[in-house]
């Protein structure tokens, strides 16, 4: 039986049969015939607190549905509000919206190839715009499920609860207390189920993390487990992953597979800290710390080419490694290079200096932008200039690199000529005989 709104004593009572409730209805018109008529009632249980200064201001909340030409409700009233257009219905509850057609029924427009379509799911009790996705969720009988576009489902309606994350596409129901999660595996084309002893943590770089008793593990797009659920951290990168084993770091390789497609293991889990220099993407050198001392290993080569022998206290640069030296600066701000040795080859002058006097409080920045060691030498970025020096510090070659607007060789007369007779300033005219004359040539 549906509920209806009847009129008791004058006043508009909403029947609730479910419950046997009866609700006063706060906004009511009278029905008309073939549509549906919004009305809606003051929901006593929730009010929302507005402040003015230290003034408290208590709105009531009205709840809002449909009813048809005999005073039965179709839409229920459980809606923030009705928006009617086109002879479609549509429920707004927070941020999400609930089509239906003039019957009530839970409803999709689509267009195929340019041909309008609809989908009537009959027999649910609303189902969620779809807002361009494959499937959506529904409820049907007091139990939620998700429906295709076509109207044929997708998860029967049978859970408590369903969540679809689209950011992660990431499914999560619930049934009886008991949670599942569903994901998107690219390569198969296809939703699966997650093991129900795992949960998903975050998508990252084509890779599911999932987590399970606080020791994370790894999925590729093909739904194969690639990282066993042994460690306690894991940082992605598109062609290494380190991690953390028994509280040491180590790193696997995105590249190379073991036993049962599990990535393989390149560098031991031995080491106190990894530390890297660029955010994310591909990696090419690792920073290993073992007992205070900075080594680093080559991801490419897979091999260590400086074993743990320089001091913390220098930030090292990998993108300057080369002919086995590398840069580095202090929290004091010096900077140099040193030798694979750990011993320093040179630091680098970043002090003005004017007739042969330091000019304090003038610092001249230094950039290693150009990378490392090269025939001998290194280039060196100082912002308007760049420095060339050897590997014994010395100062082959001051270059100017800023743009000098004041002393060029441009000429903008003939330049500003040219642009006339190329036509800059308007076509020719019809007939021109290529006399400039009149220009002042």
């Amino acid at each position: 039986m549906k509920n209806k709104i009847v009129d008791i004593e004058g006043k508009k009572i909403l029947m609730n049969f479910s419950d046997n409730s009866f609700l006063e209805v706060a906004d009511y018109n009278e029905p008309k015939i073939n549509t549906l008529t919004p009305s809606s009632y003051i929901d006593t249980g929730e009010t929302s607190e507005r402040y003015f200064g230290d003034i408290n201001y208590s709105k009531e909340n009205k709840k809002w549905g449909c009813i048809n030409g005999r005073n039965e409700v179709v839409i229920p009233c459980i809606y923030d509000n009705i928006d009617i257009g086109d002879n479609i219905f549509t429920g707004v509850k927070g941020l999400k919206r609930f089509d239906f057609d003039a019957e009530g029924v839970p409803i999709y427009k689509y267009r195929i190839n340019g041909i309008e379509k609809t989908t009537r799911f009959i027999g649910w009790q609303y189902v969620e715009r779809f807002d361009d996705k494959p499937i959506s969720i529904g409820a049907k009988n007091g139990k939620i499920g998700i429906v295709k576009i076509d109207g044929s489902p997708f998860l029967p309606p049978e859970y408590d609860s369903i969540c679809i994350d689209w950011s992660k596409k990431c499914i999560t129901t619930e049934k009886a207390g008991v949670t599942t999660q569903i994901l998107y595996f690219e390569q198969k084309k296809c939703w699966s189920p997650i093991p129900s002893e795992f949960s998903f943590y975050k998508e990252q770089l084509d890779l599911y993390i999932l987590k399970r008793n606080d020791l994370f593990a790894g999925m590729d797009k093909a739904g194969n487990f690639v990282i066993a659920p042994s460690f306690s951290s894991l940082e992605i990168f598109r062609n290494v992953i380190i991690g953390t084993y028994n509280g040491k770091k180590g790193a696997l390789s995105r590249t190379e597979t073991i036993t049962r497609s599990f990535y393989a293991p390149i560098l031991p889990f031995v080491y106190d800290d990894i530390k890297i220099r660029t955010a994310c993407g591909t990696l090419s050198y690792l920073i290993i710390v073992k007992n205070g001392l900075q080594g680093i290993f080559c991801i490419e080569d897979k091999e260590i080419v400086l074993e743990p022998r320089i001091n913390e206290e220098y930030y090292l640069y990998t993108d300057t490694i080369g002919e086995k030296a590398i840069g580095f600066s202090t929290k004091q701000g010096e900077y140099g290079f040193m030798d694979f040795n750990g011993y320093i080859l040179f630091t680098i002058n970043r002090f003005l200096v004017f007739e042969g006097k330091k000019i304090d409080g003038c610092k001249i920045p230094v950039f290693f932008h150009f990378g490392g060691f090269k025939n001998g030498v290194v280039i060196v970025d100082r912002g308007d200039y760049t420095e060339k020096y050897d590997k014994s510090g010395h100062l082959l070659e001051t270059k100017w690199t800023r743009c000098s607007y004041g002393d060029n060789d441009i000429d903008y007369a003939a330049e500003t000529w040219d642009a006339m007779t190329d036509g800059m300033y308007g076509d020719m005219p019809d007939g021109f005989d290529d006399d400039y004359s009149f220009l002042g040539h």
